[in-house]
Formats: structure tokens, C-alpha cells, sequence
């Protein structure tokens, strides 16, 4: 039998000499408190206890999915608008990055073939080639015209260079350059408007997926429950090793 220990209650001051727990030392409960031997079966009382835990994660898993997708009825519609809406952006993007190839491709504009057509140094990767994106229309507009507009009246605006010609009408190198600034600020502006609506069409794009995506993860929120409710079923229907009976 093991050893009784004693102790001084911290009231009366009396000797306490607690009670041995019962158990046979050959059976399991022996050295348990009643709270313990009384733990359900499938964890004490012969089932492994990692398989115990097992249950327990799977059923934990359960209970989260269901009670993101408690309305299943709700949520399975949502994602069913989630996908439509994407594949709506998606369509819609893909019309913006179409228009705008269809409204630079006819203007026929190529970058120079080479620097020595006068080519920036840093536009050598679209040599020769045809602005018919946003891309190229953006870089076009910035680093091809902008830099020709900087150079052709000292740096100076149309707004200025107008003014000026105004106050000498009679300068005509004056109204020349006004008339190409004119020219080349409005061509410009319209590489530069036909390069923002390219943005707007990819993002769309972009963001069309990403919906597609969140739709199809909610959409596969209720069917990965389902799945672990018959996982959890399975697992119940194996029936429990019984324990041992404990003795007095």
C-alpha cells in the first residue's frame, strides 16, 4: 500500500491523515483521483488517447466550419454572387484593355528604331516597335514626346509659350513652337488618358479573379463540412474498447 501522508489543518490545527485513494495497483485507476477515473472511455479507458485528440480536432474543425456556414442556403448564394461578379470584372476588364489597343493600334505611332533616330536611352526595350497598350502608350507620352516638349522652347509650357506669341504676334518662331506644344501637349494627354483606362482594365481584372477565388472558397466552406460530419460519423461507429472495471 502506499505510504499515508499527513498535514496540519490550517484552521483547526488538527492532524489530517488523507484517505488512500482505492484501486487494485495492478488495474488502471490506481492513483487516480475519482475525477479522473470517472474520464469517458474513449480516453481512458483502453481507446489511445491520440486518437482521442484526433476526434476531438476533427470536431473542433466541425464546429468552426459550422458556424461560418450556419446558413448554408446564405452562404452558398453568396459565393454563387461573388463568382458572377468576377467573371463579370474580369469580362469588363479584358473589354477596357481591348478598346484601348483598338483606339491606339490605327494611329500607327512606332517608337524610333535606335538612338541614333532619337531613341532615349531609356526606352531601348520598345525600339521600333508599335504603341498599341498602355504601357507603351504611357512611355511614349512621358519619355518620348514629354522630353521633345521640354527641349523645343526651353522648357517652356504652352501656356507660356501662348502668352508670349500673343504679346509678339509678329514672332513667328514664337507661334510655331505654340503650335507644336499645342500639338504635342494634346497627343500627350491622349496617350496618357488611353494608358489610364489600361490600368482601370487590369485592375478590374485582377480584382475579378481575386472575387472568383473568395467565391469559390465560400462555396467550398459547406461542402468541407459536410465531409468532416461524415469523417465524424465513421469515427463513432467504431465501437470503444471498454475499460477494465476499478477496484475498491
Amino acid at each position: 500500500m502506499p505510504a499515508r501522508t499527513t498535514g496540519w489543518s490550517s484552521t483547526t490545527r488538527t492532524r489530517i491523515t488523507p484517505r488512500i485513494l482505492p484501486g487494485d495497483p495492478g488495474r488502471p485507476g490506481y492513483g487516480y483521483p475519482p475525477a479522473l477515473r470517472s474520464f469517458p472511455q474513449a480516453v481512458y479507458g483502453g481507446a489511445p488517447i491520440l486518437r482521442a485528440l484526433e476526434r476531438a480536432n476533427v470536431l473542433t474543425m466541425r464546429t468552426l466550419l459550422s458556424k461560418i456556414t450556419s446558413a448554408r442556403p446564405v452562404a452558398m448564394g453568396l459565393a454563387v454572387g461573388l463568382v458572377i461578379a468576377g467573371i463579370g470584372a474580369v469580362i469588363g476588364g479584358s473589354y477596357a484593355n481591348q478598346v484601348v489597343h483598338d483606339q491606339l493600334a490605327p494611329q500607327n505611332i512606332y517608337f524610333p528604331a535606335s538612338a541614333e533616330e532619337g531613341l532615349p536611352e531609356n526606352l531601348s526595350q520598345y525600339a521600333g516597335q508599335k504603341v498599341d497598350t498602355g504601357a507603351e502608350a504611357k512611355a511614349y507620352a512621358e519619355d518620348y514626346i514629354g522630353l521633345h516638349l521640354q527641349e523645343m522652347a526651353g522648357g517652356k509650357t504652352y501656356s507660356e509659350v501662348s502668352t508670349l506669341s500673343r504679346e509678339n504676334p509678329d514672332d513667328e518662331e514664337l507661334a510655331g513652337q505654340r503650335m507644336s506644344l499645342f500639338m504635342g501637349e494634346t497627343l500627350k494627354g491622349l496617350l496618357l488618358n488611353a494608358w489610364g483606362w489600361s490600368v482601370v482594365g487590369t485592375v478590374a481584372t485582377v480584382a475579378g479573379w481575386t472575387l472568383i477565388g473568395l467565391g469559390a472558397v465560400l462555396f467550398a466552406l459547406p461542402l468541407a463540412a459536410v465531409l468532416l460530419g461524415r469523417r465524424e460519423e465513421k469515427t463513432d461507429r467504431v465501437p470503444a474498447t471498454a475499460a477494465p472495471a476499478s477496484g475498491a
